[in-house]
Order: C-alpha cells, then sequence, then structure tokens
C-alpha cells in the first residue's frame, strides 16, 4: 500500500525540488536518444508539468501526447504555451490506483528510484494492466553497474535514500522488477546524461 508519509505536502515539495534539480536540462537529450515512431500517442506517467513530454512532441510532430499526473501538478503544464495546438491532453490520477490505457508508448521517467522494490512493483503491475501486449514502456533512470564500479549515480543514490524510500539500482535489479510485473527487457539506449532508456515490451 502506498505510505502514506508520500503524501504529505511538506515531502511532496521536497520531493519536487530534488526531481527539478535532477532533470533539469535532460529532457531534450531523452528525445533525441530514442528512436520514437511517426505517428502514435505517448503517455507520460507522473510526468510532472510535461517538460519531457513537451521535447518528444517537439521531436517528433506526428505524435500525440498525454500528460498523466496529480491533478494539481497537471493544472498548469509546460504544454500549454509551447505552440502544440492539439497534439496533447492532460489526466489527473494516482499512480498507485489506475492509470490511462491505449498508449503506444508509456514514460516512466525518474520515478521508480523514488521507491522501494515492494512499491516499484505496484506501480509497474497497475502499469501493466494498462498498458495493451507488445506496446513500449520507457523507463528512464540512473543505471548503477552491475559490476559495482564507480557511477556518478551513486551520489544520487545517497540522495534517495536521505529523502525518500528509494534507490538507484543496476540493470539487473531493473529488469527483475520489470519481468516480474510482466514486462520483457528489449534494449538500453544511452543518453547524453546521466540517465539511460531502458525499452520494454508489454508481455
Amino acid at each position: 500500500m502506498w505510505q502514506p508519509e508520500f503524501t504529505d505536502k511538506t515531502l511532496s515539495r521536497k520531493t519536487g525540488a530534488v526531481q527539478s534539480a535532477l532533470t533539469s536540462g535532460v529532457n531534450k537529450k531523452i528525445a533525441e536518444s530514442y528512436p520514437f515512431p511517426d505517428e502514435g500517442q505517448i503517455i507520460d506517467i507522473a510526468g510532472g508539468k510535461g517538460g519531457l513530454l513537451r521535447e518528444v512532441l517537439f521531436c517528433s510532430p506526428g505524435l500525440s501526447g498525454l500528460l498523466f499526473d496529480r491533478p494539481e501538478t497537471v493544472a498548469n503544464t509546460l504544454l500549454s504555451d509551447a505552440g502544440l495546438e492539439s497534439r496533447w491532453q492532460v489526466e489527473g490520477g494516482d499512480i498507485f490506483n489506475d492509470m490511462p490505457k491505449g498508449g503506444d508508448i508509456y514514460l516512466l521517467k525518474n520515478i521508480l528510484h523514488d521507491f522501494s522494490d515492494a512499491d516499484c512493483l505496484k506501480i509497474l503491475t497497475i502499469l501493466r494492466r494498462a498498458i495493451n501486449k507488445g506496446k513500449k514502456l520507457l523507463v528512464i533512470e540512473a543505471i548503477l553497474p552491475d559490476d559495482g564500479a564507480f557511477h556518478p549515480a551513486v551520489n544520487l543514490d545517497v540522495v534517495m535514500l536521505m529523502t525518500l524510500n528509494g534507490r538507484e539500482r543496476t540493470m539487473k535489479e531493473y529488469s527483475r522488477l520489470l519481468e516480474t510485473s510482466g514486462f520483457a527487457l528489449q534494449t538500453i539506449y544511452p543518453t547524453r546524461s546521466l540517465t539511460s532508456i531502458i525499452e520494454a515490451i508489454a508481455m
């Protein structure tokens, strides 16, 4: 069950500040690092104000997008003044209750590292129920080396442990979470940032 302390307004503000610091300036790099299709619908889960979705729609003019996050978060987004006309919409909700259905590609950026393995499995299981078989999930996270070698995300791991009940993970750990919740790992796309794009298929 979702830990009630995560709904506390003070912690929510702290979480938002951490997320903003970690994601600033990388959305364009991420959007340019993945071969998005010429058409289809992108659904950004817990996508905040829509910074990543905006860059994806800029890079791929044939795509439409749906931004899903808490109602108060999507009430004022970065999409409204981006010149994207009618290519986007928003939906308010809770990732621990239900998620939008019918997307072709789902984005999950810097979300799983906020949570314990148990909560990650809850999120991914609910997400798998929303995604049609054969559609794609892109998990965008920093990935720690499996051999324990130094990686800049090690410092990030300390931040997550101090502020939330989350942590950074290795590729094996992400693969295990995905497979347990009904996804099959396909490809890893590096980006010109700390994060990588883990492409998975709904099985």
